[in-house]
Formats: C-alpha cells, structure tokens, sequence
C-alpha cells in the first residue's frame, strides 16, 4: 500500500481516553467489497484500516466511524472531497458538458 505506515497497535483514543474495542474486526468485510486486514490509527472521528479490494485486489485505506459518535464527520469529509473533484450536488462528473 503506497504512502501508508503500518502503526503499531494502540486501543487508546488520541482524546486520552482509556481502552477502545475496535470498530472493525479483522477479517471482516464490508459491503461484500472490501476486507479488513488491520487497524492502522485512530483518533477522537474514527479509525484507519487497511483492507483489500475484493475486486481489484489492491491494497486500500478504509475511514470508519462508530454510529455512536455524536459528532459525524464522515460525510463532511465526503461532501469537501466530491466539491474539490468537481462531483458535488448541482454539478456533472467533472468532464463538462
């Protein structure tokens, strides 16, 4: 996986709260496409997992967060990255017309 450092294996949260369980389970897929090989981070908005795509077999960076945070943040971070690839609402997917 290019660009990516396995870390080691730390189950506190960077808020310094105590002991986490996972989110993901390894081994684990999700939505039939990709499977969890391992957590890589982790912080107060979720976790980073390295997992493999079912379909093309590469390996991919996979961002989780538990439901029941109260804060999500998920769908911010998509929302900010369609808008700079051009795919947000009201707008084609980025060839022009």
């Amino acid at each position: 996986m290019q660009g990516l450092a396995a870390a080691p294996k730390d189950e506190t949260n960077m808020s310094g709260g105590g002991e986490q369980a996972d989110i993901l389970p390894a081994n684990y897929v999700v939505k039939d496409r990709w499977k969890v090989l391992k957590k890589i981070g982790g912080g107060g908005f979720g976790e980073i997992y390295e997992a493999m795509d079912l379909l093309t077999r590469e390996n991919v960076a996979l961002k989780v967060e538990s439901a029941q945070q109260p804060k999500q943040v998920l769908k911010m971070e998509v929302a900010v990255l369609k808008k700079l690839q051009g795919t947000g609402p009201g707008q084609e997917d980025g060839r022009g017309s």
